[in-house]
């Protein structure tokens, strides 16, 4: 069982997790990595909150290699055009990604939940630790339960260094599936 801070099963029909708004000691524990590496799972935001937690998205369907000839023309278009810098490329492709519905693209902050786990990260490596046992435990419970409660599948459970242009290590070590 894993050592994680969670709420008592839920029934269906209740389409959030309880709150668990970490306490002040638990906050402040939070400022440092190795004390919270134990598999504890703190709610900070509620479901139903915007968070800004994913970024930029890229292009899903570029990515999956799915692109009609039409649409794969017009994300070249932005993102080869010239005189423009990377940032202002990547957001007009952010914008234009934005305008299609889920699944068809990637998920943004107004219709995701960002997990986040901790992490230290190594500058000489430009990269994140790895995920603890006790860490990919908990994730696994957590993505298990928002699946059951949100009716959600393991394709839509993305990490950021897939979906945007955050760190590619970030999150990277962990099981997002389900055991």
């Amino acid at each position: 069982m894993p050592k994680a801070t969670h709420p008592p099963a839920m029934p269906p029909d209740n389409r959030r997790l309880a709150r668990l708004a970490p306490t002040r000691r638990q906050q402040d524990r939070m400022a440092d990595t190795a004390q919270i590496k134990d598999g504890s799972i703190y709610q900070t935001a509620r479901t139903n909150q915007k968070c800004w937690h994913v970024g930029k998205i890229r292009a899903k369907c570029q990515e999956m290699k799915a692109c009609g000839a039409d649409e794969l023309k017009a994300i070249n278009a932005i993102l080869f055009k010239r005189g423009e810098s990377c940032a202002v490329r990547i957001k007009a492709l952010h914008e234009h990604e934005s305008d299609k519905s889920y699944p068809d693209r990637y998920p943004t902050n107004e219709d995701s939940l960002g997990i986040e786990i901790v992490s230290a990260f190594n500058e000489k490596s430009d990269t994140y630790d790895s995920v603890n046992k006790s860490q990919n435990d908990s994730l696994s419970w957590l993505v298990s339960t928002l699946e059951g409660l949100l009716t959600l599948g393991d394709g839509d459970v993305y990490t950021h260094g897939a979906i945007g242009y955050k760190q590619k290590s970030e999150g990277s070590s962990a099981n997002w599936k389900r055991p």
